[in-house]
């Protein structure tokens, strides 16, 4: 049985995370990447583990945001096909104004995943460092945990409940095995729904698997 890939602070550094943020996050992964008795479930190769720490850390520029930033521009939200031009003037970032991340919160997410009460898309927005989404995950979360999902939105800003997040996330939607190939393509699609920020998550697991192999 081949040794498993620890996560220690190098390796979180290798990947742009500051060395506060390094430390705090790398015991946590490292405990929480481990299922006992289930190596299944267990993210434990190489791969597996570049793959979750360079997704983690594109997501969350480098672990440093426990929080989803939204504070689009003006051309940014008119480009975007869930905002008027109107909208998108009132309430993007310009020079005169700062944008109004509630509002543009409650536009983007309103009325899908789960999103369903006035206030859903800003109370339940991207958080932790995978920035879980929407009411139905933190809904599915939170059960798993023993919380409401109001109480999960509020636990995911912490590390703890955030590694937490992110390991269900990867174990409940199927993540481990494409993770497990190194197919970044296929993990993007699952977390981003679509390829956005590809080339750096592509950039970010090479750094860490060449750190891992380096180190070996």
């Amino acid at each position: 049985m081949k040794p498993r890939t620890m996560i220690g602070a190098p390796l979180l550094r290798a990947v742009g995370a500051s060395q506060a943020n390094a430390i705090v996050y790398a015991p946590l992964l490292d405990a929480a990447v481990v299922v006992p008795g289930d190596p299944f479930y267990s993210i434990t190769s190489q791969n597996g583990v570049a793959m979750l720490v360079a997704q983690l850390a594109h997501e969350s520029g480098g672990f440093a945001s426990v929080v989803e930033n939204l504070n689009y521009s003006v051309e940014a939200l008119a480009g975007m096909s869930r905002f008027t031009k109107t909208q998108a003037k009132q309430l993007g970032r310009s020079a005169t104004q700062k944008a109004n991340q509630e509002a543009i919160a409650n536009i983007m997410y309103g009325g899908r995943m789960g999103n369903v009460q006035a206030g859903d898309g800003w109370l339940f927005r991207g958080g932790g460092p995978l920035q879980l989404t929407g009411r139905s995950n933190y809904t599915a979360w939170g059960k798993a945990i023993g919380k409401t999902a109001e109480e999960a939105a509020e636990y995911v800003r912490t590390p703890e409940g955030g590694v937490s997040a992110a390991l269900w996330f990867w174990r409940v939607n199927g993540l481990l095995v494409p993770a497990s190939r190194g197919d970044v393509s296929a993990c993007t699609r699952i977390i981003n729904g679509g390829y956005n920020g590809l080339a750096d998550r592509v950039s970010r697991f090479k750094s860490v698997l060449a750190f891992i192999t380096g180190a070996t």
